[in-house]
């Protein structure tokens, strides 16, 4: 279960507190919405008139540098944009899901059902517990009786639980006794996060932002972490020395065969080694990272998540415990990894 799913909130009046945070995030993202849309229209503005000018410069009525030098003005603004636009996007993204959280959380108070369900489908959040088919197993001995999973339900009373995984183990801990100091434990644990709300609060919003996947995913992924190398094991650790060294010298070889100091051969033959290598290695390489591209799932957006772990504070034993392995003494941090 994700550390942060309880949301946000002061426990002694949690109403008030996701009221006032539903507020001050649908302002902001109100607010943000509306600079995307300024910016947006100033990508437009910037791409025409630059790409007008760049292809016109010789037909228009003044000096070819006026347009010129214009061209490259407006591109050079334009890519400015593009990169405050999706500086933006990230930014409207973690504010859309702080005021998504603070209105569930309103709506799990409240018991909204339809609501709570809507928002999370709108903000692309799936729970497989919160499907009716969750709740359909008989034999269980209090699963249907005490509502435990379903549309409403003692899971749907619950927050987010974004990943895979952690619907696997909340459904896990639901549905089975655990041994007593197993269960101080965790209400140490619970104990410990429910003081911090903003500390839960930022690790849920990291969380959420991750793109989910199916658990299967995840066991292939885990199958083939565990593969052997492929540096060393299937081709040699030379070879891939050589990869980085030759590009830059065969270009710099052209160069100066292009300038005129320098004969042909040289750099026919450094090309020729590159050439042989890419061939050489094509096949294992291609297997290779076709599989490492379907078997990584949601991997690019975690280190956020692990950064978030990372920085987080705590003096809670077992919360330390879980967030050592990211931060171990001497290794580079897990958000730094992947």
């Amino acid at each position: 279960m994700d550390a942060a799913s309880a949301g946000p909130g002061d426990e002694a009046n949690p109403d008030s507190s996701y009221r006032e945070a539903a507020r001050r995030h649908g302002e902001t993202v109100a607010e943000m919405e509306a600079e995307a849309r300024r910016v947006e229209a100033g990508r437009l503005t910037t791409f025409v008139v630059g790409a007008v000018l760049g292809l016109l410069w010789n037909d228009l009525p003044v000096d070819p540098v006026f347009p010129i030098v214009g061209a490259v003005l407006f591109l050079s603004a334009f890519a400015v944009l593009v990169l405050r636009h999706r500086r933006l996007q990230r930014r409207l993204r973690r504010e859309r899901a702080a005021h998504t959280l603070a209105r569930v959380g309103l709506m799990r108070l409240g018991r909204q059902w339809p609501e709570l369900h809507a928002a999370l489908d709108d903000f692309g959040y799936h729970d497989p517990l919160l499907e009716p088919e969750a709740a359909s197993d008989e034999s269980h001995p209090y699963l249907q009786d005490l509502d435990l999973f379903g549309p409403a339900s003692i899971r749907a009373l619950l927050g987010p639980t974004p990943s895979a995984t952690g619907s696997q183990t909340l459904r896990r801990w639901l549905m089975a006794p655990a041994p007593p100091e197993e269960v101080r434990r965790r209400q140490r644990v619970v104990r410990a996060l429910a003081d911090d709300v903003d500390g839960r609060t930022a690790l849920t919003i990291e969380a959420l932002l991750v793109d989910r996947v199916e658990l299967d995913a995840w066991v292939r992924f885990r199958i083939w972490l565990d593969r052997p190398a492929l540096i060393p094991d299937t081709i040699p650790a030379w070879s891939r020395q050589v990869a980085w060294v030759l590009p830059p010298v065969t270009l710099v070889l052209i160069l100066a065969w292009w300038l005129g100091p320098l004969p042909v051969w040289p750099w026919l033959l450094s090309l020729t080694v590159q050439s042989f290598l890419a061939l050489r290695w094509a096949e294992p390489l291609g297997a290779y990272f076709r599989e490492a591209g379907s078997r990584s799932p949601g991997l690019r957006r975690h280190h956020p998540l692990f950064d978030a772990w990372e920085r987080y504070e705590t003096t809670e034993p077992t919360v330390e415990e879980f967030r050592a392995p990211l931060v171990r003494p001497g290794r580079p941090r897990a958000s730094e990894e992947v």
